[in-house]
């Protein structure tokens, strides 16, 4: 069965405490309605990306699963933490913002 892809606009804010950023791969698992999700999509693969106090953007694509309920984010970074402030997914006509 053929699914709609469509693209999805990912803001991560780093928050601003000491080795609050990650050096490893993160990913981010977007959920609808009914649990339909994304699966993981990877926003960055390493060598700092993610620095304390930082923005970062992204655009993924993905399965369309309709207004955002909640996110799954994780990194594999084994030697440091991730302090995430929070998260914004952009689609169709929706901003939603996940705290942290």
């Amino acid at each position: 069965m053929f699914q709609l892809e469509i693209e999805y606009l990912v803001t991560v804010k780093t928050g601003d405490f000491r080795n609050s950023g990650t050096n490893g791969p993160v990913y981010i698992n977007i959920i609808g309605r009914n649990e339909k999700q994304t699966g993981d999509l990877l926003l960055s693969r390493s060598n700092k990306a993610f620095l304390q106090n930082s923005f970062r953007k992204f655009q993924v694509t993905a399965i369309d699963i309709g207004k955002p309920q909640r996110v799954i984010v994780r990194h594999e970074d084994k030697n440091t933490g991730w302090y995430i402030d929070y998260v914004e997914i952009s689609v169709h006509n929706f901003l939603i913002r996940y705290d942290f």
